[in-house]
C-alpha cells in the first residue's frame, strides 16, 4: 500500500512542476523524487524485477539533486508529464493485480 501512495506522491510532485513556484520547490522536488525513486528501486529489486530496476535507476540519475542536467524546459516538462502518467498507470496496474490476487485467494 505504501508503494501506491509513494508513486502517487511522486506523480503529484511531477505534475506540480507546472505551477509557477519559487526555485526552492524544484530543488525540494528533485530531492523528494530522488528519494522516492530510490525507495522504489529497492522494493523492485527485492521483488526480483530487474528490468524495472534498470529503468528506475535511469530516472534516478536524471533527477539526482547533486548536479543538475542542463535540459531545456520543454524537455523537462515533457519528461515530467510522461513520468507522471507512467506512475499513475503503474498504480492502476498494481491495484488491478492486487484485486486479482485477492480474488484468487478467496475460497468458494
Amino acid at each position: 500500500m505504501y508503494r501506491i501512495i509513494l508513486k502517487l506522491a511522486i506523480a503529484a510532485l511531477l505534475f506540480g512542476s507546472f505551477i509557477h513556484v519559487p526555485d526552492q520547490y524544484y530543488q525540494l522536488g528533485r530531492i523528494s523524487i530522488f528519494i522516492g525513486f530510490g525507495t522504489l528501486i529497492v522494493t523492485e529489486y527485492h521483488k526480483g524485477h530487474k528490468l524495472s530496476v534498470l529503468g528506475l535507476f535511469a530516472i534516478l540519475i536524471i533527477y539526482q539533486p547533486f548536479s543538475k542536467i542542463p535540459f531545456s524546459p520543454f524537455f523537462w516538462h515533457t519528461l515530467d508529464v510522461l513520468l507522471g502518467i507512467f506512475l499513475v498507470f503503474w498504480v492502476i496496474l498494481d491495484m488491478i493485480a492486487r484485486s486479482i490476487s485477492e480474488d484468487d485467494n478467496r475460497e468458494w
